[in-house]
């Protein structure tokens, strides 16, 4: 069969023709009998595959190939170029409306696009990199401080601020990446500025009042032994900070995928007192192995107790601020009795 149709077949919408196009021109490259034009045609199908973001065997297939070419040094400049650049897809996702008040959440996702043994790393994100309308805003980021069960494994949630009602737009400059070859391969790391990738961007909407059924509060009772038994306390610290009785307390989660979306208000009871250490959420069927580290909390300048409670009291807001949540469980999660253990001075790690 022609070179010339082999390669339209490959580009067709023909699976299984594609596969076995695929495989004689494959063949045919590998026997050197493969023409230098219809190698360059492979070529550059390959990274059109790669720059797309389909999935499935021939997508894999094609990508590995293109990792082929590049470790034996068969691709051109320009085309070793495009290739790293197109190494890695940087995502963006915004909660649609949010409500005046409260921040607007997102996430960005960094998705490889290079198959073993080639490898993608990209620095932290930071709030320099992030406009609302074209400038700078206050808000916050968390990245790296979770273990992700179920969701993107390369992705950094965050947060902004945004006081006024209408139409707006979120722009981030995307994280510094490095594409290099693993495993002893062949080859030089290949590093990418943002200013080589471009602005991800999205629009959102803030609103004085949401629209009815925007949110919703999920009253289910019988979900309470199921989502107490997903999420478990591997262990809590209380640091003492200064003589003066100012404490931080470190709680580690491990969180199971949970039933059900969840938003909650994190809070210690140390005897008839609640201090509240944070927020958490979760979107159904994920979890996480989720730190807690709060600020300073004044518990007087006795000993804190040996033991402890935790509480999960849902909050509307906690699930309001999350990217992709439009309802959460209503109720209340107590754990009692837990164990605490005194340290004398901040941890250095947690």
């Amino acid at each position: 069969m022609p070179e010339s149709l082999l390669l339209r077949i490959l580009q067709s919408s023909y699976a299984a023709g594609q596969e076995n196009a695929f495989e004689e021109l494959d063949r045919r490259d590998r026997v050197g009998t493969l023409s230098p034009a219809a190698f360059q045609r492979l070529i550059a199908i390959c990274l059109a595959e790669q720059a797309s973001m389909r999935t499935g065997p021939l997508t894999i297939r094609l990508m590995d190939a293109l990792d082929y070419f590049h470790i034996f040094g068969r691709l051109t400049e320009d085309q070793k170029k495009q290739f790293a650049r197109q190494s890695v897809r940087q995502t963006l996702e915004i909660r649609p409306r949010v409500l005046l008040g409260d921040r607007v959440p997102f996430r960005v996702n960094v998705i490889p696009r290079v198959q073993f043994p080639f490898d993608v790393t990209a620095k932290d994100l930071d709030l320099d990199s992030i406009y609302v309308d074209g400038r700078k805003t206050a808000g916050s980021i968390e990245q790296n401080n979770a273990m992700c069960l179920g969701l993107e494994d390369n992705m950094t949630m965050g947060e902004v601020a945004c006081g006024s009602v209408g139409i707006h737009r979120l722009s981030i400059r995307p994280r510094e990446v490095q594409v290099h070859p693993g495993l002893g391969a062949l080859g030089n790391i290949d590093y990418f500025p943002p200013d080589d990738i471009g602005l991800v961007t999205g629009t959102f909407e803030v609103v004085a009042r949401l629209p009815a059924g925007d949110f919703t509060l999920v009253d289910n009772p019988a979900l309470a032994p199921a989502l107490r038994a997903c999420i478990r306390v591997e262990f809590c610290h209380v640091a003492r900070l200064n003589p003066m009785g100012n404490y931080e307390v470190h709680l580690y989660l491990v969180v199971q995928p949970v039933p059900a979306n969840v938003g909650f208000d994190v809070i210690a009871r140390f005897g008839a007192d609640e201090y509240n250490l944070g927020t958490m959420s979760f979107t159904k069927d994920t979890g996480a192995y989720l730190p807690i580290r709060s600020s300073a909390l004044h518990l007087g300048t006795n000993i804190p107790p040996s033991k402890f409670d935790l509480i999960l009291r849902s909050d509307e807001k906690v699930g309001r601020e999350t990217f992709n949540e439009h309802e959460i469980w209503r109720g209340e999660l107590i754990y009692p009795n837990l164990p605490v253990e005194i340290l004398q001075q901040p941890a250095t790690q947690f």
